[in-house]
């Protein structure tokens, strides 16, 4: 394991990584769970199916978290966190960029129905996979970083460009900023406040 420098902390248990990302995550699925009632559907079981999404989303970014550490330690202080929730945000751009250049999509009412706009939910993709090769020049980071943007984006970028990206959408593009460092910050607060080393 890499020395432990300014800002870093011993890599974590998977549990740990797991632990902070379900944090960060549940910030996100409560933002949109709250933008959902208000703007565009009061639809309870949005916050169930969040849940879900939420342990997703959980698992790939303590992979990629921990995919990049193996290669370039990370920074578990404040500064840590705040890269952190400034690249899932940046994942975030290319499907508000795609809501307003080629959006909103006609409404469907099944999923089967949704799948030929699909691809909109692919977007951030490129944005993770490029984090990954920048963060640690290695294929299995771009991969793990890839997989965490699309685990983020699938449903909460995917709505943005479906939705077209104005109003209220941009709303919820520019609260997700703030709602993002936090939870950058947060991710990174839990994996330095349970960290051990590991062998």
């Amino acid at each position: 394991m890499s020395p432990v420098g300014v800002g870093q902390t011993p890599t974590p248990p998977f549990r740990v990584d797991f632990a902070a990302g379900t944090v960060a995550g549940l910030l996100g699925m409560l933002t949109f769970g709250v933008f959902h009632t208000f703007w565009i559907a009061n639809v309870p079981s949005v916050f169930l199916e969040g849940l879900v999404h939420v342990l997703a989303f959980a698992a790939a970014l303590a992979w990629a978290v921990r995919r990049v550490h193996a290669r370039r330690p990370v920074r578990s202080d404040e500064l840590g966190g705040l890269a952190l929730g400034a690249i899932l945000w940046a994942t975030l751009v290319p499907y508000e960029i795609a809501g307003l250049l080629l959006g909103p999509f006609p409404p469907v009412a099944s999923f089967r129905a949704a799948l030929p706009v699909i691809w909109i939910s692919l977007f951030g993709v490129p944005v993770g996979a490029f984090a990954g090769w920048a963060l640690a020049r290695d294929l299995r980071a771009v991969l793990a970083c890839a997989v965490a943007a699309l685990a983020l984006d699938f449903f909460l970028g995917g709505s943005m460009a479906f939705f077209g990206g104005r109003g209220p959408v941009l709303g919820l593009f520019l609260v997700l900023l703030p709602v993002c460092l936090a939870a950058g910050l947060a991710y990174m607060a839990v994996r330095r406040r349970f960290a051990r080393p590991t062998p």
